[in-house]
């Protein structure tokens, strides 16, 4: 899958204008890359890579995991398992957050203005064609939508813990168990549709978009139906658990006079 490099943006208009219009190279008056800047926009470029790369590690494949493990692992100490995967995922979206902002100010690094042009295509060279312009601005939905989640996901461990406190000690769930479950099926399937919103901001190919789609739509499917199944079976474990114990604490007087009733 080919990333375009998005993050290798530099406002090659405005560096145009300041040398003089005659400056500009390639078809159609557009500003040829400058080959001093070749080096940084190339670093910046494997920058949005790895930032593609990680956040979707971390939102497609162990973030859902950790979901999963917690509901079909039976073995002692899932829980810290569980929490260590997530901690671990989040640590990734952190790194990939940090490479996202270095690759979307590219253009204050150099001084230059928000205006943001697209290198499709290798890694550049002093030979490397022409830039084509796409107007986006550094502060557009993508990273605004990243910066929200990733604020989001903070609630979850405090969550956890308190869920896990009462848990242990009462045996049932409570209100912080229904936080910390919704909250993060929320921002979960939110962060899964923003990398799909991140591919298109990034104007990666068609086939790397639909690719994404695909194993990012089967994940969430599974990870979902797993989820739906485990609360249908406790729930009626639970039921089933309150209809004996209902009928155990019944003295012999009252279960004679409820079945004499039935």
């Amino acid at each position: 899958m080919k990333l375009s490099a998005l993050a290798a943006a530099v406002a090659l208009t405005t560096f145009a204008s300041a040398q003089g219009s005659g400056d500009s190279g390639g078809d159609g008056g557009q500003p040829t890359i400058p080959p001093n800047i070749i080096p940084f926009l190339n670093r910046v470029n494997n920058a949005t890579i790895a930032h593609g790369t990680i956040m979707c590690l971390a939102f497609v494949i162990f973030f859902p995991a950790g979901s999963l493990l917690i509901r079909l692992g039976h073995f002692k100490g899932v829980v810290y398992v569980h929490a260590g995967i997530q901690m671990f995922a989040y640590m990734m979206a952190l790194a990939g957050m940090g490479l996202g902002v270095y690759a979307a100010n590219a253009t204050t690094k150099l001084g230059l203005p928000s205006q943001v042009f697209i290198f499709r295509g290798a890694p550049l060279t002093r030979d490397s064609g022409d830039a084509k312009s796409l107007s986006i601005q550094i502060h557009d939905y993508h990273p605004i939508i990243g910066l929200t989640i990733l604020s989001a996901l903070l609630f979850q461990p405090a969550l956890g813990a308190l869920h896990h406190a009462v848990y242990a000690r009462e045996h049932r769930r409570s209100i912080w168990s229904t936080l910390h479950v919704w909250w993060g099926r929320v921002v979960l399937t939110l962060a899964i549709i923003e990398g799909g919103l991140g591919l298109r901001f990034a104007g990666n190919t068609t086939g790397g978009e639909i690719a994404y789609g695909v194993v990012a739509g089967l994940v969430w499917i599974s990870w979902v139906g797993v989820a739906v199944w485990h609360d249908l079976k406790k729930s009626k474990t639970q039921e089933y658990g309150e209809k004996r114990s209902d009928s155990e604490g019944m003295t012999p007087t009252a279960q004679g006079e409820a079945g004499s009733a039935s």
